[in-house]
């Protein structure tokens, strides 16, 4: 199985895999995010600290931190089901309710057949687009 380094350092770094395990109430108390190690095996996702984590868990748990991640960002309206949405990189990206024009947007639909376990579970979606959905 071979996932690229892109899809790796956008949704499995060893923090994010440190808060799902929060998430997922199979944390272990003093132990250090940066002490994880983390490997993508086909049936899920296995930590040094809590063994396998289920695609489907961790996907439900990245859903609920991307759309965490999409309450504080400005948006405006410019046209019927097109929204500009505040961003890091550029300004603001443009918004529809099937896409976005930012990078992790992009980067998940392009590579989504990478890892379709975990995409089986986890829309093609962020922040800004989760924005949107929720209005």
């Amino acid at each position: 199985m071979k996932i690229s380094n892109q899809i790796i350092s956008q949704h499995f770094t060893p923090y994010l895999i440190h808060r799902a395990l929060y998430y997922l109430e199979r944390n272990h108390y003093n132990y250090r995010y940066q002490d994880l190690k983390s490997e993508l095996w086909f049936t899920g996702l296995w930590t040094n600290s809590s063994g396998i984590i289920s695609y489907q868990d961790y996907a439900k748990f990245l859903l609920l931190y991307t759309q965490a991640k999409s309450y504080q960002l400005s948006y405006k309206k410019v046209g019927e089901n097109i929204y500009i949405v505040e961003g890091n990189h550029l300004p603001y990206y443009t918004v529809t309710p099937n896409s976005c024009n930012c990078p992790l947007f992009l980067l998940r639909k392009k590579r989504s057949k990478e890892l379709p376990q975990f995409f089986k579970y986890f829309p093609i979606t962020c922040h800004h687009h989760q924005l949107i959905k929720s209005l």
